[in-house]
């Protein structure tokens, strides 16, 4: 019998990929896709998508300094308080010149 959790774990990360794919996607042909409406219709996926969407937006060029401060808040939201991104602890800020 197949482990479900290893099905279910693969399940979440092939969405999490295409939910990611499409946002990026939908940056490079200009748009700004809204971070919040990407949780709200992914719940599922919601805390993977709060710590890496932001990320997409601040590395985005042309990212303006209010979307880089609204992520930067987003980074060190009240369930992140150690600053730490799976793993990674987030020493300084990103910059776009």
């Amino acid at each position: 019998m197949p482990d479900r959790s290893v099905s279910s774990s693969h399940e979440t990360e092939h969405g999490l990929n295409r939910v990611v794919d499409d946002f990026a996607e939908r940056q490079q042909r200009g748009e700004r896709p809204d971070v919040q409406d990407y949780l709200h219709r992914y719940p599922q996926l919601a805390p993977q998508l709060a710590d890496l969407l932001p990320l997409l937006v601040a590395l985005e060029p042309g990212t303006t300094n209010e979307s880089r401060n609204s992520t930067e808040t987003n980074l060190h939201r009240p369930n992140n308080p150690d600053g730490m991104l799976d793993g990674f602890s987030l020493h300084s800020r990103l910059r776009t010149d």
